[in-house]
């Protein structure tokens, strides 16, 4: 009888165990913030970032030596995909003087799993210890400002 109870108890903690690793992807579990550090060549280095909020608005930046580029807009999940659809505001001399560009269009990003996405060929990991809320609620402040 005690080998009956046993090998019970190891079904349901392998069933929860997958159950829990295969979760559906929902826009409340892809929110967050997800970053990169890559290397470019000898001794250079560039940074990303992809902050994903629960409303479905998004930021996106990327810095390479003096160089920063970004974009911002909406986002929507399906599957094990993230379409990023940034807005398209209008071409500013900040633009030129900064050395980047604003984005503009439309990404797919493809969802590795629910702490790693790919935008372009970089991988980048969600930031586990930030509060979505205050970099989320940080982004509203300056879109209406």
């Amino acid at each position: 009888m005690p080998m009956l109870i046993k090998t019970f108890i190891g079904s349901c903690i392998a069933l929860i165990s997958f159950c829990s690793c295969n979760s559906k992807l929902t826009i409340g579990n892809m929110a967050g913030e997800y970053h990169s550090l890559y290397k470019v060549g000898k001794g250079m280095s560039g940074s990303c970032r992809l902050t994903l909020c629960k409303d479905s608005s998004f930021s996106y930046s990327e810095h390479f030596d003096l160089m920063y580029s970004s974009g911002k807009g909406v986002w929507e999940l399906k599957k094990d995909t993230i379409t990023l659809m940034f807005d398209n505001p209008p071409y500013s001399i900040y633009e030129a003087l900064a050395g980047g560009e604003t984005y503009r269009g439309t990404w797919t990003v493809s969802v590795i799993r629910r702490n790693k996405v790919q935008v372009k060929n970089i991988i980048l990991v969600k930031k586990l210890h930030l509060t979505k809320k205050s970099s989320c609620l940080e982004m509203k402040k300056n879109r209406s400002e």
